[in-house]
């Protein structure tokens, strides 16, 4: 019998999630995701200058603001998990359901990468 080479998953908390979106900033200092319309290059490169609204817009909450700001490829979910938790302290329990939750709807919506 043949012997997966892949191993073991990696655990969660040791992987640096990466942006992969630009962002802008609302006056209540929340993050707003901007995703582009088209992400084939040759269409966008037509088509997205010329459109009134190019990007889909996703409005953070004060949480998910909070994670944004903390993906930057280097700091680890489980720093991230641990910087949350002292901020918010009891609002954000159960924190790693929730983060875990949050980054992997991110990553299914192309906003982050999650390299494993």
């Amino acid at each position: 019998m043949a012997r997966s080479r892949e191993g073991p998953p990696p655990n969660l908390l040791d992987l640096r999630p990466a942006r992969l979106v630009e962002c802008e900033r609302t006056a209540a200092d929340r993050v707003v995701l901007l995703r582009p319309k088209f992400t084939w290059k040759p269409l966008a490169k037509l088509l997205q200058p010329r459109l009134p609204r190019p990007y889909f817009k996703v409005h953070l909450d004060e949480i998910g603001t909070f994670v944004w700001d903390r993906i930057d490829g280097a700091t680890t979910v489980g720093a991230i998990a641990d910087a949350a938790r002292e901020h918010f302290g009891q609002k954000i329990e159960p924190v790693y359901d929730r983060l875990k939750s949050f980054l992997y709807q991110l990553e299914s919506g192309a906003f982050i990468k999650i390299p494993r």
